[in-house]
């Protein structure tokens, strides 16, 4: 709109398209670890998801968990990711990233930093 904000009719979809982003991704076994806005390229009604140079892949969780450090609080099988040094714009960062947290969800933090677009 003129006033610069988005109504939310318009605000869902450019929402949504980020979700499917991030859910390609974790398709794939990967976590961004820098969503922002300035990550983000939008053209005509599509969006990109830019700079994967930050990304980590998520482990395969082995069902034997032959010692990596698992997530099961929720019914899953999600492998934590140990803390790397350090990721992403801290405006949009998930508070177990700003904790420094030794292990955390890949998968989770995408969404946290999602969230706070």
């Amino acid at each position: 709109s003129k006033s610069g904000r988005l109504e939310e009719a318009e605000a869902r979809h450019w929402f949504r398209q980020i979700l499917l982003a991030l859910l390609h991704l974790q398709k794939k076994g990967i976590c961004h670890r820098d969503i922002s806005l300035e990550n983000i390229l939008l053209h005509k009604d599509k969006l990109k998801l830019i700079d994967l140079g930050l990304c980590l892949r998520v482990p395969h969780v082995d069902p034997n968990n032959n010692g990596n450090t698992t997530d099961v609080s929720s019914g899953t099988m999600r492998c934590m990711i140990k803390a790397m040094g350090e990721g992403g714009n801290w405006t949009y960062v998930a508070p177990e990233i700003v904790a420094r947290n030794e292990y955390f969800d890949g998968f989770a933090t995408d969404l946290w930093s999602a969230s706070v677009i």
